[in-house]
Parts: structure tokens; C-alpha cells; sequence
């Protein structure tokens, strides 16, 4: 990857994971914003750590905002919106599907570093296994 791009990915990057203040989500759909960003960082920082800790591969910038702004706008929070009751499952099911997604990507993966096309890969090939596939966000409505 050219520097310049990667530079650009750690920072974005680092704005997502500055935390949410308590002050800016008082508003309820302020706070579950945060609480939907919160739950997918937190998602991706445990994947890459068990990368890490595995030895072998690590999430480049590029791939940690795919999978970031994947689950964060087109999962967590419309189902946050549509189903607030549904935290700890959604939470729980995140964690599953992003573990999940980054455990594929290593596999398959010719380099340490893991790309966002990794990514993208392995979310299509998992796409019918996904835990998160249960809240028929992505159905068709015929």
C-alpha cells in the first residue's frame, strides 16, 4: 500500500477509537451511536488481538476501517435504531461475525498484514454463516 494512503487509514483509524464522552450521548440516538461505534471497536481491537497474540497476521488500517464502518453504519446501528432491546445480542453477535470474518481473512491471507480487500473477500464467502444476518437487515422485501 502507497504510505500516503496508509497514513490516512491509521487516522482514521485512531478517530474511531477515541472514545464516545457521556456529555455528547445524552441524546438517544447520540448515545446509541456511540454505544453501536463502542461495541464494533471494541469487536475489532479483540480480533486483531487474538491475531497478534496467534503470531502469524495483524488487521492493516485499511482493513479495521472496513470492518468498522461495515458493522458500525450498515449493522449496528440501524439495528440499534430499529431494535435498541436487542443490545446484548447485537453485541454478542458482532464480536462473533467480526472474529469470525478476521479468522478467514488470516487464512486466506499471502501476507502478515490483512487488507480490506481480505476483508471484503471474507465477508462474501461468510456472508450466509454471519450471526448478524439474523436481523433481516439485508433481506429482500418481495
Amino acid at each position: 500500500m502507497n504510505s500516503e494512503y496508509e497514513t490516512y487509514f491509521d487516522r482514521r483509524v485512531a478517530e474511531y477509537q477515541r472514545p464516545v464522552s457521556f456529555q455528547s450521548s445524552l441524546n438517544r440516538p447520540d448515545f446509541e451511536s456511540g454505544l453501536a461505534q463502542s461495541m464494533v471497536s471494541e469487536g475489532i481491537a479483540l480480533a486483531n488481538n487474538d491475531l497478534l497474540e496467534a503470531g502469524g497476521h495483524e488487521l492493516r488500517a485499511d482493513a479495521q476501517l472496513a470492518l468498522y464502518l461495515a458493522f458500525t453504519e450498515l449493522v449496528a446501528r440501524p439495528v440499534m435504531f430499529v431494535e435498541p432491546l436487542q443490545r446484548e445480542e447485537l453485541a454478542i453477535d458482532l464480536q462473533a461475525d467480526i472474529s469470525m470474518i478476521v479468522r478467514i481473512a488470516a487464512s486466506e491471507a499471502d501476507e502478515v498484514a490483512i487488507s480490506a480487500h481480505g476483508i471484503v473477500n471474507a465477508v462474501s464467502s461468510l456472508w450466509p454463516e454471519l450471526r448478524t444476518a439474523r436481523f433481516q437487515i439485508w433481506d429482500r422485501s418481495d
